[in-house]
C-alpha cells in the first residue's frame, strides 16, 4: 500500500514543480529522502526539512498523510 505525503516546496525550489504544493504517493518505507527523489530535487539543494510542522530530516520515516516541507539554501552576505 503507498504512502500519501503533501509537499510544499519554498523558494528557488519553486523551479522543480509548476505547482507550490504536490501530493505525493510513495512506496513505502518512505522518508523524505523518497519524496524529494519522486520530485527530482538533489538533496543537496535542501536546508531544511519540515514534517507535520515540526523540524525533522531527510531520513525521517514517513506515514499517509504527512505534511512535508523543503526549503532551500540561503545565500546573501
Amino acid at each position: 500500500m503507498n504512502i500519501k505525503v503533501y509537499v510544499r516546496l519554498f523558494a528557488s525550489l519553486r523551479k522543480w514543480s509548476a505547482l507550490p504544493a504536490l501530493e505525493l504517493e510513495l512506496d513505502p518505507p518512505a522518508s523524505a529522502r523518497s519524496a524529494l527523489a519522486t520530485i527530482g530535487i538533489p538533496e543537496e539543494e535542501i536546508m531544511v526539512v519540515m514534517i507535520n510542522g515540526k523540524r525533522g530530516n531527510l531520513y525521517d520515516h514517513l506515514t499517509s498523510g504527512d505534511e512535508l516541507q523543503f526549503f532551500p539554501l540561503l545565500g546573501g552576505g
